[in-house]
């Protein structure tokens, strides 16, 4: 992203900052990036994004060991929630698959909405990074 950044002021050298963020932000950078203000203050030109993405990649990685600590079933039926979306258990245990086939009709909605949230989620359920 850096790159593209200071290629596209180079290009057009008297582009204003908040030009050049309009430009980038209509589909390439996503909102979350957008909306992290201290990437687009430097003053001189771009901040380099890649201490703020390594601080999300612990927090996302952070959030997921506790959530799995909590209830080891939430992060692979959000995945593949199957009929998750539509049981209604009458009572549940924390902990257990029956909390989060109540808990899974608040959340999954929240994470499809979040381009590539699941896919994330998904890479992590099979042991691997958050990249």
């Amino acid at each position: 992203m850096k790159r593209l950044l200071k290629r596209r002021q180079e290009a057009v050298p008297d582009v204003e900052k908040d030009d050049l963020r309009d430009t980038f932000s209509e589909g390439v950078i996503g909102d979350i990036v957008m909306g992290y203000p201290k990437i687009w203050d430097a003053g001189e030109g771009v901040v380099d994004p890649e201490p703020y993405i390594e601080k999300i990649k612990g927090q996302i990685k952070k959030m997921y060991e506790a959530v799995e600590e909590g209830n080891p079933y939430f992060w692979k039926t959000l995945v593949s929630p199957g009929d998750s979306l539509r049981f209604k258990p009458g009572m549940y245990v924390p902990g257990e698959r029956t909390e989060v086939n109540i808990e899974m009709q608040y959340w999954y909605n929240v994470w499809v909405e979040t381009p590539g949230a699941i896919g994330v989620i998904e890479e992590l359920v099979k042991g691997g990074k958050v990249a």
